[in-house]
């Protein structure tokens, strides 16, 4: 029997994790680190950063902005969409207004226009350059900020303490905060590039003719195409385009058109500045990204009754004036995610296990209050969505998935992605099969980098997690005792946290040569019975 568990042992990869556990390096060596050893952590000045990014997130954060004030108005002479830019029709009531910055819109686009009307009200009186609205919209801005850190002193006062920053500079950081919010409209600048590569699954919009797609690339008040595809609802571009984005509110706004080449549609556009069918479009804020990215992007309608489908590829090159050579944000964020976990284990002592304490999407917090608001206004204010939180949080638990609870915390986190994926999967099956290994990018609701560093660090950190988790099954008996109820219940969510990882190497990850969880769950069986058995005849 010692010999055949020794072989079974030796058996394809299992027997290599329970011979080479002494010397194999550890999820928290190779990623996250021990408490407070990270390596993003480790890093002084991207700490700094992120301190200071994360003051800008809070003291102006994107969810307590003014929105716009839109009432029906009736314009003298031609007006146009500041978001469409096409012809505002009728004679009376033709659209909305702002009426405090001005700004003219459809009904169907008054959605799509960014909502800070504020920092808008600056931009605007400022290019005009009507210094006494400007001051005002200035004072307007102070004045929110100040009561921000008023009504808001425990969350400030958090972060302060997270980052272990004395008090005396915590002010000093907290008011170029706020001036940096106050001017970053007249100073922020940055390039973008943007590679307009492929699309899929476009919709007909012509019964018996193919649609025939073209891409119409805005910036600002600069706008570019790409060339024409006859006949096409697959079509391949691989254009590349330059852009300087000078206001901090700019968007970058890609549209899919199918282009009508009769006479009719020509003098229509002449007039109203859309003269070909709308196939779909995808909006993105320049500020909320940096570095490089290549990712699918789900073509999305301007109104719940626009009919469009499919996706496109993009890949945008970000390079923001004066942070060159920064991190990107997923990596600050990372950064932030760290620290705020390891202050609260600290002072708390314990995990969060936010479904005792929510009862839906418990799967999305991931701190108690203040530590949340610091981390969900950080996501929203640099272009962090909540799956790529959700798998930063996954990633942090790693650390201690040994303690009661936390393996059923993390199997809930990858199940819900794993789902997530599962409905792009179905929704969007003429498309998916195309995104390449290089893509590690956004698969209709499911968005994580498609930065390659970023894809092997979470390769690398499932793999390790996915044999120390194989060893704890292989010594069952032992790590999870039938006489203590919560090691049962850790026990059953590790398995389930088993299978995830399995699902989410092969179908997300889609790494080759990954093994069914079932059988790897058999033979870790298998080897606790054999190790048994030998022990008992050891006895006899």
């Amino acid at each position: 029997m010692r010999d055949e568990v020794h072989e079974l042992c030796h058996n394809d990869s299992l027997g290599q994790i329970v011979n080479r556990r002494a010397s194999q390096s550890s999820v928290q060596d190779i990623f996250v680190g021990s408490r407070g050893s990270s390596k993003l952590v480790k890093d002084e000045e991207l700490k700094h950063l992120v301190y200071r990014k994360a003051l800008q997130a809070l003291v102006y954060p994107i969810s307590a902005t003014q929105p716009h004030n839109f009432v029906v108005f009736s314009a003298k002479k031609p007006a146009y969409c500041f978001e469409c830019k096409a012809l505002l029709w009728g004679l009376a009531r033709q659209g909305l207004r702002c009426s405090e910055c001005g700004v003219k819109s459809h009904r169907k686009c008054m959605s799509l226009i960014n909502a800070d009307c504020l920092m808008r009200r600056a931009q605007k009186c400022k290019k005009h350059k009507d210094e006494d609205k400007l001051q005002r919209a200035r004072d307007l801005m102070k004045e929110r900020m100040s009561a921000r850190e008023w009504n808001h002193k425990e969350v400030f006062e958090h972060l302060r303490d997270a980052f272990d920053v004395p008090d005396t500079l915590h002010q000093q950081y907290l008011k170029e905060a706020q001036n940096a919010i106050l001017d970053g409209s007249s100073k922020w600048s940055a390039k973008v590039i943007v590679t307009v590569v492929e699309a899929h699954g476009l919709a007909a919009k012509h019964k018996h003719t193919a649609s025939s797609p073209y891409v119409s690339i805005t910036v600002g008040d600069c706008k570019k195409r790409t060339r024409t595809i006859p006949s096409g609802l697959k079509p391949v571009w691989d254009e590349t385009f330059e852009f300087e984005a000078r206001e901090s509110s700019d968007r970058l706004k890609i549209r899919v058109w199918d282009e009508e080449d009769d006479l009719a549609s020509k003098i229509v556009g002449k007039l109203i500045h859309e003269p070909d069918s709308f196939l779909g479009q995808v909006l993105i804020d320049v500020k909320s990204f940096s570095g490089e990215l290549d990712i699918w992007h789900d073509l999305e309608g301007r109104t719940t009754k626009s009919s469009v489908s499919g996706a496109i590829r993009l890949r945008i090159v970000t390079i923001v004036e004066g942070e060159e050579t920064r991190a990107p944000f997923y990596h600050q964020y990372s950064c932030l995610h760290e620290i705020l976990f390891d202050y609260e284990y600290q002072t708390v002592g314990e995990v969060l296990i936010p479904a005792e304490v929510q009862e839906t999407d418990s799967w999305k917090v991931f701190f108690r209050e203040p530590a949340q608001e610091i981390s969900t206004e950080f996501a929203t204010r640099f272009g962090i969505d909540t799956t790529g939180c959700a798998l930063t949080h996954f990633v942090t638990l790693v650390n201690v998935f040994r303690l009661p609870k936390v393996a059923g915390l993390m199997s809930d986190i990858l199940t819900n992605v794993n789902e997530l994926y599962e409905l792009s999967s179905r929704v969007s099956a003429g498309w998916l099969p195309v995104v390449s290994a290089a893509t590690f990018g956004r698969m209709n609701k499911l968005r994580l980098h498609s930065v390659v560093a970023v894809r092997e660090e979470m390769c690398q950190t499932m793999e390790l997690l996915y044999n120390q988790l194989k060893t704890c099954l292989i010594n069952y008996r032992e790590m999870f005792p039938v006489t203590d109820p919560q090691k049962l219940e850790d026990l059953r969510s590790s398995v389930n946290l088993f299978i995830g990882i399995s699902f989410f190497n092969m179908k997300v990850l889609q790494l080759e040569n990954t093994r069914e969880s079932v059988e790897v769950l058999r033979e870790c069986m298998q080897v606790c019975v054999g190790q048994e058995s030998l022990v008992s005849k050891q006895f006899i």
